[in-house]
């Protein structure tokens, strides 16, 4: 991969993650419509730093939030009230919401690694992707504060 495509991919990476599309969609796509051949064992390395980048922009955006969030829990820990403090509850909310996420990853893995293989593949579960968001923002209309969120909205969330 040279410098040149890296900064393409980096872009397309930064512009599509915060879209409710697929970036790393967007990261095979991309090479195949501009003709590229990126060697193998330089596509998962790539993707890995990609995605670190943005997990530090989300970090560094969301920091004061984040901040918040884990001074409560551990505070409702060291209290023995885990869930008085309403940001407390919502980083027991972000962990159970993370466990199905996690699992999934870490049994779909190899399902997941062969589709981003094919660009066929990638097309077809990116309609798929964009049918389910337009289910839910017709069937999702209706409004909701973080507070009235229960574990079972979490578990729905990680799934999803």
């Amino acid at each position: 991969m040279t410098f040149i495509q890296a900064l393409i991919l980096g872009i397309i990476q930064g512009l599509t993650e915060f879209l409710p599309i697929s970036s790393s969609a967007h990261l095979v796509i991309a090479p195949y419509l501009l003709g590229w051949t990126i060697p193998e064992q330089q596509v998962l390395p790539f993707d890995v730093l990609v995605q670190l980048g943005t997990l530090l922009a989300v970090i560094v955006y969301f920091w004061a939030d984040l901040w918040a969030i884990l001074k409560a829990f551990i505070g409702g820990l060291v209290r023995l009230k885990p869930f008085e403090d309403p940001l407390a509850r919502q980083g027991w909310l972000l962990i159970l919401a993370s466990i199905p996420a996690g699992l999934a990853g870490l049994l779909l893995k190899k399902m997941v690694d062969q589709a981003f293989q094919s660009v066929a593949a990638t097309g077809v579960f990116l309609l798929v992707t964009a049918l389910i968001l337009t289910v839910a923002e017709w069937l999702g209309k209706h409004r909701r504060s973080l507070d009235t969120l229960g574990w079972l909205d979490a578990v729905v969330m990680g799934i999803g």
